[in-house]
């Protein structure tokens, strides 16, 4: 059964880091035929990197669980620190990102520094992931089995007040204002762009982006709330596993499609490098003599 589920949990981590790795690989192919998408998607090449930082933990999973990397304490605390530090650096820049098209819809604005943003971001989730190692909460592996012991993350087994304000924290800083700005930062940015720019996509980012967020961060987030405050107990590890590693696996494996399928210009690049914008601009022709 344990080898069994290992080898399941394994085969899964792969795939999502796999599937991150063919979307950014596709995102990036864009850019080299687009180059000035890429200087006009300077926050998205930052989130790339913390997800590649995550992809690499990923493949230390995977080890662990074909027990080629055996854990120990400290190496515990290093997977724990990648994984809390790169996710909320990920959950920033999807923020900011969204800001960042609000603020080019309002063309008599002037918009921030990427660089100076990125910089404030990557500050900020190294800071805060860096709090559990000097006793702000803390980390730990997600089981007391041994043969479990793949990954670490928060130790909810420990209750206290410094650790429960820690996780409120969190959860205001890096999921609700971040989901709330998503939202209306696109959906504001819907309103000032064109007609048939909005619905030229092939799904609305004011829509697709917070839907994705909220499967993917909400459980494991939603658990860690509960749990803190003492009113779920600790439960056992494959239900652990479920929600605190592979639900944030889901955002970060998503991330490059979301922007390909929701931004107007990487949108219109995915469809011309697949063949779909010909085969649209085929229909539209059709339709266009049957009325005529």
């Amino acid at each position: 059964m344990m080898n069994t589920f290992l080898t399941g949990y394994g085969l899964v981590v792969t795939c999502l880091a796999v599937l991150c790795a063919m979307g950014y690989c596709c995102l990036f192919y864009i850019f080299y035929r687009k180059p000035k998408l890429m200087s006009n998607n300077i926050l998205l090449l930052s989130l790339a990197v913390s997800d590649a930082f995550i992809i690499l933990r990923c493949i230390r999973t995977v080890f662990s669980c074909a027990q080629i990397w055996i854990m120990n304490d400290s190496t515990c605390q290093d997977d724990a620190f990648i994984g809390m530090a790169f996710t909320l650096i990920s959950v920033a820049t999807v923020s900011a990102i969204s800001h960042d098209k609000y603020q080019a819809a309002c063309t008599s604005n002037k918009k921030p520094s990427s660089l100076l943003q990125i910089v404030k971001i990557w500050v900020g989730g190294l800071f805060f992931a860096a709090l559990p190692l000097y006793g702000i909460h803390s980390y730990n592996f997600e089981t007391d089995d041994p043969n479990h012991q793949v990954s670490c993350l928060l130790d909810f087994k420990k209750q206290s007040v410094a650790g429960t304000i820690y996780v409120t924290a969190i959860f205001a800083i890096y999921l609700v204002r971040p989901l709330s700005e998503v939202f209306f930062n696109y959906k504001r940015t819907n309103e000032l762009v064109s007609v048939a720019k909005s619905q030229s996509v092939s799904f609305q980012a004011h829509n697709l982006i917070p839907l994705q967020m909220i499967v993917s961060l909400a459980p494991y987030a939603l658990f860690a709330g509960l749990a803190s405050f003492g009113l779920i107990q600790y439960p056992n590890w494959y239900a652990y596993s479920l929600i605190n590693n592979t639900m944030a696996k889901v955002f970060i494996s998503t991330n490059p499609y979301v922007y390909m399928l929701t931004d107007p210009e990487l949108n219109a690049a995915f469809k011309e490098i697949t063949g779909m914008k010909a085969e649209t601009t085929g229909d539209e022709g059709s339709r266009k003599a049957r009325s005529d």
